[in-house]
């Protein structure tokens, strides 16, 4: 399951501002789904992290991200995390900061 979420994500990625908005309007309201998301892609910029700094091997045909992106973006995918599960932010609105900042 984890796996089809990041392979979705990661084609929504690399779209165009327009597609990722109608791709937010798609996904359920629920706070878990986009939490189940946001975990998914932070296990996977953190692999990169790993992969960029030389402690792990490198996945075939990924993004090339500096190592500060990869932070900045970890650290959001952290932020959002505990926003959602501590407050009542809304899940979509924290999908699309997300989607903006990849």
């Amino acid at each position: 399951e984890s796996q089809k979420i990041l392979q979705e994500l990661l084609g929504v990625i690399s779209t165009e501002l327009a597609t990722k908005f109608q791709y937010t309007k798609k996904i359920k309201e629920e706070g878990n789904n986009v939490i189940e998301m946001l975990e998914v892609l932070q296990r996977h910029f953190r692999n990169l992290l790993l992969a960029k700094i030389g402690v792990e091997k490198m996945p075939a045909g990924q993004t090339d991200y500096s190592v500060s992106k990869l932070k900045n973006i970890i650290q959001l995918t952290e932020s959002l995390h505990r926003q959602l599960t501590t407050t009542n932010a809304n899940p979509k609105m924290a999908l699309e900061v997300l989607l903006l900042e990849l």
